[in-house]
């Protein structure tokens, strides 16, 4: 089992291999650690970058500026509106998808215009338990999250934090003030300025963890079971049932669970989430059924829809949207040779599909029927290994056992160099496509072996 200082070390070199990085710095927990970790780590190479917003307490926005004042770290804020957001304030379900695709996107731009070369944010491990739709664009942007990709539990950061003396080491988990509000509940400023104003009061009386969630004119008080004993005290409940009557509420109550992250997402179970992924995804293999009829075409987009899933996952990404593209990739090759990736951006934004995605198909045939240079890492590896699946593929059908199971890398290499052999197969476009992600041709070559290993039962299963 990896040590804390073991992941540590990880997370230096994952830094390290980056160059310079922008930290989307929020002043909580795991941004400041890896704002720390960062700075620690690249010196004057590194800087925080902070959303100003009306989400986020004033408190908390002070406290991010005191630290980087304090440590010396070169500070960007940005202001965000948030009402801007086309959808945002009807608050749908994946309002935080919508929310940070915006803000993380205006945050990669600034990081660009400082002479950055990536954007980091923090999420952890532990965060991969809950509904989080904004991980969704996290992978979307292709930014980093270099604490989960070192594998760092929440618990590990505070450890780490208290030992390298950081405020925050046993500071209160604290989220956006959207998320105190049931989905489909439309939000305004002035319903968030309620909340701010009500958990405050709570802040001032001394309670440690505090979530006042908004179910219009009753708030329900959420905080640790073993602080509920002094709020039942008359001079506090007083206090507090007051206080947040004057901030609008006609209604104070406790909920008796006590504090827990992501409470509003109850009502969305795991199923519903499994659902969501599977739906989007019977949609793209309808999509690709209805433009091929072929085995081969059918069955090469099954192997990278499974391929890229096995990437995601590898690197740290969403793995069923990596799998959707990789899926749809090449939608439109059987019926529209000619026109391969220009008529798939049509037929994607015809059924709704989203820029991101549509960039990512037409990415793969960059230098060939398009200009659309591979950017975000996902459409590296979906570059890369496009080509190469087909290689594995009829090296595959040579064997015995007509199978990849058995099939060893050296014998991949000895195929690889036969430049006769799967000769409509690009070398060159691999290649590139292993430059690109910064990859030697056999971390490339193994890796997609092992990715089509892994999914080859799964993929014959669907034929």
């Amino acid at each position: 089992m990896e040590t804390e200082q073991g992941k540590l070390k990880k997370l230096q070199m994952i830094l390290k291999d980056l160059g310079s990085v922008a930290v989307a710095f929020s002043g909580g927990v795991d941004s400041t650690f890896l704002l720390m970790a960062a700075h620690q780590t690249l010196g004057d190479r590194m800087l925080a970058i902070t959303a100003l917003s009306g989400l986020n307490p004033e408190r908390e926005m002070t406290e991010a500026r005191e630290f980087t004042a304090a440590h010396g770290i070169r500070h960007v804020e940005y202001q965000a509106d948030e009402f801007a957001i086309e959808g945002f304030a009807e608050n749908p379900e994946n309002r935080c998808y919508l929310c940070k695709k915006s803000i993380f996107s205006n945050l990669k731009n600034i990081a660009a215009e400082q002479g950055v070369a990536c954007l980091v944010e923090g999420t952890n491990v532990d965060d991969e338990g809950d509904y989080r739709p904004g991980m969704k664009a996290v992978s979307e942007l292709g930014l980093k999250s270099p604490l989960r990709e070192a594998g760092f539990t929440k618990a590990e950061i505070r450890q780490l934090s208290r030992e390298m003396n950081l405020p925050t080491w046993n500071k209160p988990s604290f989220a956006c003030l959207a998320s105190r509000f049931p989905y489909g509940e439309p939000m305004t400023r002035e319903k968030l300025k309620t909340v701010e104003i009500a958990e405050q009061i709570l802040f001032d009386l001394g309670f440690k963890q505090v979530r006042v969630r908004y179910h219009g004119n009753l708030a329900r008080i959420e905080i640790n079971p073993d602080e509920m004993e002094k709020l039942i005290q008359p001079a506090v409940r007083e206090t507090i049932d007051a206080g947040l009557k004057k901030a609008g509420f006609a209604y104070v109550s406790l909920d008796l669970q006590g504090y827990r992250t992501g409470s509003m997402n109850e009502t969305i179970t795991e199923n519903n989430t499994e659902n969501l992924a599977g739906m989007e995804r019977e949609k793209a293999l309808k999509l690709l059924l209805k433009y091929n009829k072929e085995k081969y075409h059918i069955q090469h987009g099954l192997t990278v829809e499974e391929v890229m899933k096995w990437f995601a996952l590898a690197l740290g990404y969403d793995a069923n949207y990596w799998g959707i593209v990789g899926l749809l990739h090449d939608l439109d090759f059987e019926m529209y040779p000619d026109e391969h990736c220009i008529k798939a951006a049509q037929i994607l934004q015809s059924e709704n599909y989203g820029d991101d995605v549509i960039r990512a198909v037409c990415s793969h045939g960059y230098g060939i029927m398009v200009d659309v240079k591979p950017e975000h890492e996902m459409e590296k590896v979906l570059y890369a290994v496009d080509e190469l699946t087909g290689i594995i593929f009829a090296a595959a059908k040579m064997r015995p056992s007509k199978s990849v199971s058995d099939m060893e890398l050296n014998s991949l290499k000895k195929k690889f160099k036969d430049k006769n052999f799967a000769a409509g197969c690009s070398r060159d476009i691999i290649r590139k496509g292993a430059e690109m992600l910064g990859w030697d041709l056999d971390k490339l070559l193994s890796m997609t072996l092992e990715a089509m290993r892994s999914s080859e039962d799964v993929v014959s299963e669907q034929l």
